[in-house]
């Protein structure tokens, strides 16, 4: 999945009044440049347009749009562990979007109330991935995993990849696998989500021998 920001661009607004403020935020002072709704408003100006917003070193920690106040339409905000560009709802993540954290790792996809919703693809840092269904933060629904950086080590090989179905952050039923050696393989889950180790035929065979041996020697 690459990040294609052309359906979510949005363009200034020239009716809307500029200007350049500072507010209170908790124990600390925040600037803003930008839009406001309305220059015969009463009081502290109300953000809305596009506008930028400063912390209170300097550095811009949000530039994009504002509906009332909060962050709405189209932004990027920078966080303490990384950056988001993408589109906001009522001061929320919401929309489509991209998070790259400062680990190096990065999520692409849909949001809802500032959470993974919906399709999106989680980036690691050593090039694994997980694309999905996600709900709440959470993986929740049909899922392909990649190990390209590093297998996932189990007790039917080292695999490369994982297909299966995920439910409440758990994985869940039946799924597909491929060993590091090219092996495809099927594969069934616990209720913990590990997956389950099959029991062979040899090993069914070989208890049935041993209870029939027991058996002719005790009658």
């Amino acid at each position: 999945m690459s990040f294609d920001d052309s359906d979510i661009k949005s363009e200034k607004d020239p009716s809307l009044p500029e200007g350049t403020f500072t507010y209170r935020s908790g124990i600390s002072t925040r600037k803003y440049i930008g839009q406001f709704k309305s220059k015969d408003y009463i009081g502290d100006p109300i953000k809305h347009g596009h506008g930028k917003l400063y912390d209170p070193s300097g550095e811009v920690i949000y530039n994009g749009e504002f509906k009332d106040d909060l962050e709405h339409g189209v932004g990027e905000e920078v966080y303490d562990d990384g950056v988001y560009y993408g589109q906001f709802h009522k001061g929320k993540r919401h929309g489509y979007g991209q998070y790259n954290w400062a680990t190096g790792d990065k999520y692409e996809g849909n949001w809802e109330e500032g959470n993974f919703s919906g399709e999106g693809e989680y980036i690691y840092l050593n090039g694994n991935t997980d694309k999905g269904k996600w709900l709440n933060h959470e993986r929740d629904g049909h899922f392909v995993e990649t190990f390209n950086g590093e297998p996932l080590d189990t007790h039917v090989g080292a695999l490369v990849r994982l297909e299966c179905n995920w439910e409440y952050g758990v994985r869940t039923g039946r799924g597909s696998a491929v060993t590091k050696r090219g092996r495809r393989i099927e594969v069934t889950f616990t209720e913990e989500g590990y997956i389950r180790k099959k029991i062979s035929w040899g090993w069914i065979i070989g208890i049935i021998v041993v209870i029939f041996i027991l058996y002719s020697l005790l009658f």
